[in-house]
């Protein structure tokens, strides 16, 4: 059975598949000692994949670690989380160009002399 490691989410160190039921009635419980609210694991599918898009994971790899057959799939089902990262991303380029607008800083006058006095310095040890 060493064809089987890896090809379920839930089971045995030897790979073998876990019974469903096993798989539900341990989750509930561990709900419950949580603190969580009845979830189901289906719930659990959809927290992964908000996760990932909310962390930046490129669309086009979700559908992946989903199994989805598509990416359109995946956007249809998602896609109020990709507007909000739409919107976070045009954001972010709206800060950067806001600072871009800004003219430069001018250099402190105490941090000119000791750029001055580190180059006059070295120049004398020559």
């Amino acid at each position: 059975m060493a064809g089987l490691e890896g090809d379920f989410v839930f089971h045995r160190p030897d790979g073998r598949p876990l019974h469903p039921e096993y798989v539900l009635n341990r989750f509930h419980l561990l709900c419950r000692k949580a603190g969580v609210s009845r979830t189901t694991i289906h719930d659990l599918r959809h927290l992964s994949a908000t996760i990932s898009i909310n962390a930046g994971v490129p669309l086009t790899v979700v559908p992946k670690t989903l199994r989805h057959s598509t990416l359109s799939t995946t956007a249809n089902v998602y896609s109020r989380l990709t507007a909000q990262a739409a919107r976070e991303a045009v954001d972010v380029i709206d800060q950067t160009l806001a600072q871009a607008d800004r003219p430069p800083t001018p250099p402190h006058p105490a941090r000119a002399r000791d750029r001055v006095a580190t180059t006059s310095h070295s120049c004398t040890t020559r």
